[in-house]
């Protein structure tokens, strides 16, 4: 009980109602993301036990993303080539592989995002602070959810809630998301990272 009070209390601070006061459209969304072709941003992620992890995402559209932990937290989620690698900083250094399009992350890397018409967007409403958009695979509901959260007028991207099939949340903060600008190829190159983990183990 007390580590939900403590994940809502964060949740509303890094979320502040805006002026704006209006659901935005899933066509001013798709807009949005369709035109994020890089980005990236420190964030803060708050752990359904109420831990706080901190690190980097970077994005390039289409298919790319990268999560990258702060140390100690060794974790990092990258995808590439419609695979989403998970390293265990536990694990031997090589990754877990998951189909990106089977995953909530895959509609919005999506060469070409049609929120309209996308069979994993389960939800669409405003709370009064943001507009919330739900995204599951309609197929396969026991692996959880993701609900993005977008502020307005001019679409913004804050941060995003995942659950678990137990129903745990984690709160997902971007913190200073900036769009364009050129990212080097080596934040996704999954060898290279294989590479540099194997040998360090």
């Amino acid at each position: 009980m007390k580590n939900r009070i403590f994940v809502a209390a964060i949740a509303s601070l890094f979320l502040a109602p805006p002026a704006f006061a209006e659901k935005l459209s899933l066509r001013d969304l798709s807009s949005y993301l369709n035109e994020m072709l890089t980005a990236e941003s420190s964030f803060s992620q708050v752990n359904a036990d109420g831990s706080r992890d901190t690190g980097h995402i970077y994005i390039q559209r289409p298919g790319r993303i990268r999560f990258e932990y702060d140390p100690p937290n060794s974790a990092l989620v990258m995808a590439i080539s419609n695979t989403l690698s998970v390293f265990d900083p536990q694990g031997d250094g090589l990754p877990q592989n998951y189909p990106l399009n089977k995953t909530p992350l895959g509609l919005i890397l999506a060469k070409q995002v049609d929120l309209e018409n996308a069979r994993m967007v389960v939800g669409h409403h405003y709370d009064g602070t943001a507009t919330i958009l739900s995204v599951q695979d309609p197929d396969h509901p026991e692996r959880g959810r993701m609900d993005l959260y977008f502020t307005g007028p001019a679409v913004d991207l804050r941060q995003w809630v995942l659950f678990n099939e137990s129903g745990e949340r984690t709160i997902f903060v971007l913190e200073d998301l900036k769009l364009g600008g050129k990212l080097r190829s080596s934040l996704f190159n999954v060898s290279l990272e294989i590479m540099h983990r194997t040998q360090t183990d």
